[in-house]
């Protein structure tokens, strides 16, 4: 089981960060995963005046084996 999460920054306010955490997931495999990080990469890009540096992370949840 993998969760998807976003640390979305504004590129001229590197320090101005927020973390989007899905609320879909959590996913089976890590590829359908990234293909929801890629989604909400997407959306956060269109909603957004500014250009935006984001990192993206698929993660086991805790208490959760793979």
């Amino acid at each position: 089981m993998f969760e998807a999460a976003l640390l979305v920054c504004l590129a001229i306010a590197p320090e101005e960060c927020v973390e989007l955490d899905d609320t879909e997931g959590p996913y089976t495999t890590e590829a359908a995963c990234r293909l929801r990080v890629d989604e909400m990469a997407e959306f956060a890009t269109r909603a957004n005046l500014f250009e935006l540096n984001i990192k993206w992370k698929c993660s086991t949840p805790k208490g959760l084996q793979t």
